[in-house]
């Protein structure tokens, strides 16, 4: 059994920052932000919203439990999510002995609402076959993109028509050989930059995302490192300095200085144009799959 440590996003610490003085538009919901998550959610949803903010409650909750479980039941956890219809509930996966080792983590909360279901592979063992089975790809100069489908316990592997017969080759000179749960799928193109999209604010090429400052004190944005790659961003005009960027299995980030321009701690909504400030962090292993955001 292969035990996996999650790697941070850069050598250098990153937080988010803490808010300036407000640019532009006003601050859509800056008193209760959740309220207005609540009332879509509750909309979509056909509940109150005093029941989509008790869902709100539980998906933080079952965020910590999936952090929790990788942890302490690495070798038999294979993964969470979160349902939100037809019934409202938490699906917990072991490889073995479900019920027992999901008892102790139970709080109030989630006892009426977690469904532990059995699965094969280990999350753990999912990650490591991921990793191995890109890097011997990534050797070849075969060009794929991996997801892990927590709710299928697989593996997908996603190739282009061009590259497939150069996989398919591989694997029966025995160059690459792969486990049951590792699905190929052949798909029309791999993803790509794609500018005209309005989540932040559009940069040259992509879209700004968040706002970070590194331990020395020193503040810049981030983007997908896919745009590193040419290692020339710039945001009207003005040319944005790369410092850092990771793009390997889970993690696809870069971040930039921002010379001349003042950096505060928002994100506009493409529908509105209004700012919604970022007031929390949470790590990537307290999110749940099936959590209910605004992107």
């Amino acid at each position: 059994m292969y035990h996996l440590r999650r790697l941070p996003i850069f050598t250098l610490i990153l937080i988010l920052l803490m808010a300036f003085s407000p640019l532009g538009p006003s601050i859509q919901n800056e008193n209760d932000p959740d309220l207005g998550d609540a009332e879509t959610y509750a909309k979509l949803n056909g509940v109150s919203v005093e029941e989509a903010l008790r869902r709100f409650h539980i998906q933080d909750i079952a965020g910590d439990l999936d952090a929790e479980l990788s942890v302490k039941e690495a070798e038999t956890f294979a993964g969470l999510w979160i349902e939100h219809t037809p019934k409202f509930k938490v699906v917990v996966l072991f490889t073995q002995d479900g019920e027992k080792s999901i008892g102790s983590y139970l709080t109030e909360e989630l006892v009426a609402i977690v469904d532990v279901q059995p699965a094969k592979i280990s999350l753990v063992e999912l990650q490591y076959a991921q990793k191995e089975t890109l890097s011997s790809l990534w050797n070849m100069e075969i060009p794929v993109e991996s997801e892990i489908n927590v709710y299928e316990n697989n593996i997908k592997i996603f190739v282009t028509q061009a590259d497939r017969m150069r996989l398919d080759d591989a694997l029966q000179d025995k160059l690459l050989t792969i486990p049951d749960y590792i699905k190929i799928i052949t798909v029309p193109e791999l993803g790509k930059t794609e500018v005209n999209i309005h989540g932040g604010l559009g940069l040259n090429p992509c879209t700004s995302a968040f706002s970070v400052e590194n331990s020395q004190g020193v503040r810049g944005v981030t983007t997908a490192a896919h745009c590193s790659q040419s290692y020339s961003l710039s945001y009207n005009g003005i040319y944005l300095p790369l410092q850092s960027w990771i793009k390997s299995t889970s993690y696809d980030v870069s971040w930039y200085t921002t010379p001349g321009l003042t950096i505060t701690n928002q994100i506009q909504v493409a529908t509105t144009g209004t700012l919604r400030r970022i007031n929390a962090t949470k790590s990537r292993d307290s999110q749940a799959i099936g959590g209910y955001v605004c992107k």
